[in-house]
C-alpha cells in the first residue's frame, strides 16, 4: 500500500524552515547553452590561439561553474569564446567565483583545448605563474601603444580605420611579428626597417617621426658612493 504524504501545513512550513539554504545549494545552475558562441565555419585554424600559449582575456560573464572571456586579439571569435572553468580559477580551493575574477576584469590566462567546431576555448588561470602573467601583460600593453601610434599616422594620412589595419599594421606583424620592437628600432635607427618592411619613404617617415616623439627611450638612474684619496 503507498503511503500518502502529510498535506499539513504546519509540517511542510516547518521543513521549510530548517533548511532553506541547503536546498538552494543542492540545485545547480543551469548551463545556459544559448550564450554560448555560434559556430561560424569561415574561421580557420589561424584564428584560434594555440594550445599552451598565454592570452590576455577579459572576463564578460560569470556562472557558477566557471567564467567567459573575450580574448585579445581574437575578438573574431566572440566576446564569450574563453572559458575558464571554476578548478582552473585558482590554485587553492574557489568557494566564491566573484571573489577571484569580476566581469571586465583583465587578466592572463592559458589555453588548454581548443574546440573548433564549437568555437570554444579552455583557459587556465591557475596555471600562469606571476611572472609569466607580468610579462604577458607588458607585452600587450605595448602593442597596444604600438598600434594607437599607427592609427594616429593613419588619421594624418587620411586613412580610414579599415585602411590603417590593412597599409599599416598588417605589413608589420607579418614581417616582425612584434609592432613595438619595430617602432623602437625605427625610433633609434631611422625609417630603414619600415622601408624593408615595403613602406614608402614618406610614410617610413611619418612612421619614425611619430614613434620618436611617442616613445621614450629607456633611461636608468645609478647612485653610489665616491670616495677620494689623495697621497
Amino acid at each position: 500500500m503507498t503511503k500518502r504524504k502529510s498535506r499539513k501545513k504546519g509540517s511542510v512550513k516547518g521543513k521549510i524552515d530548517e533548511e532553506p539554504e541547503e536546498v538552494d545549494e543542492l540545485i545547480p545552475e543551469p548551463v545556459e547553452e544559448q550564450q554560448l558562441p555560434p559556430t561560424n565555419k569561415n574561421l580557420s585554424i589561424s584564428d584560434y590561439p594555440q594550445v599552451g600559449e598565454l592570452v590576455v582575456g577579459t572576463c564578460t560573464k560569470i556562472t557558477a561553474h566557471g567564467a567567459y572571456f573575450k580574448i585579445e586579439g581574437y575578438e573574431i571569435l566572440g566576446d564569450s569564446a574563453g572559458f575558464v572553468h571554476i578548478s582552473e580559477l585558482s590554485r587553492t580551493w574557489v568557494r566564491n567565483i566573484r571573489k577571484h575574477i569580476r566581469e571586465g576584469q583583465k587578466t592572463v590566462a592559458r589555453v588548454m583545448r581548443i574546440s573548433a567546431q564549437r568555437q570554444e576555448i579552455d583557459l587556465s588561470i591557475r596555471r600562469v605563474n606571476d611572472s609569466q602573467k607580468r610579462e604577458t601583460l607588458q607585452i600587450h600593453k605595448q602593442d597596444q601603444r604600438a598600434r594607437g601610434i599607427l592609427r594616429a599616422v593613419g588619421e594624418r594620412l587620411q586613412m580610414t580605420p579599415e585602411q590603417t589595419e590593412e597599409k599599416l599594421i598588417t605589413p608589420l606583424e607579418s614581417k616582425y611579428g612584434n609592432i613595438y620592437s619595430v617602432l623602437e628600432r625605427s625610433r633609434d635607427e631611422g625609417s630603414g626597417p619600415l622601408i624593408e618592411a615595403g613602406f614608402s619613404k614618406e610614410i617610413a617617415d611619418e612612421i619614425t617621426t611619430t614613434a620618436q616623439k611617442e616613445l621614450e627611450r629607456p633611461s636608468v638612474s645609478l647612485t653610489g658612493k665616491v670616495s677620494i684619496s689623495f697621497i
